[in-house]
């Protein structure tokens, strides 16, 4: 699990260094799309849960990480919730040599989850987690849980998708 720990510690420090808020749902959306696209041994179980992908190990590493001091919390005036930060402590696992050798994999899918605009960024992960599951009936999966996005926004996302796994996530090489 150390290996999802440091991805959130990454993750969290990718997105602050861009000056992007990284809560909650951008951690379960970025972790998930990383498991899909670059390392799908990281184990962990996706599901819908409240309106969006899920995972309940994501959220205990969330939790483990605040409470040990490798994240905290920073209040946010938007109804979006807190955003993750990487603390000093957390930071000190940027340097460990399996951290080091994704760091182009993580700020590549940093730089692309950002880029799309707020709607596509939230139907990123429920797209590709129905088309995953469903390759004939993803749209209507999707449209069905977010019925103000058009088939257009899907194409979008997409294409997004299909970007950032090509040109991102490329099978990691393990070290040794």
């Amino acid at each position: 699990m150390h290996e999802v720990h440091s991805l959130l510690v990454q993750l969290a420090n990718e997105f602050e260094n861009r000056k992007a808020w990284f809560g909650a749902s951008y951690a379960h959306a970025c972790v998930h799309l990383y498991q899909a696209f670059v390392e799908p041994d990281l184990g962990l179980e996706f599901q819908w849960y409240k309106g969006q992908i899920h995972s309940f190990g994501v959220e205990e590493a969330l939790d483990w990480l605040r409470c040990e001091r490798h994240l905290e919390w920073e209040p946010q005036p938007s109804s979006a919730g807190p955003a993750y930060l990487a603390t000093d402590l957390g930071k000190e696992w940027l340097d460990k040599e399996f951290v080091i050798q994704r760091s182009d994999q993580v700020a590549g899918l940093a730089a692309m989850f950002l880029e799309c605009e707020p709607g596509i960024r939230r139907i990123l992960s429920p797209t590709q987690f129905c088309r995953a599951r469903d390759e004939k009936f993803w749209i209507e999966q999707v449209m069905k849980r977010y019925p103000s996005r058009s088939e257009e926004d899907l194409e979008m996302a997409l294409e997004r998708l299909e970007s950032m796994q090509q040109s991102c996530c490329h099978a990691m090489v393990p070290v040794g």
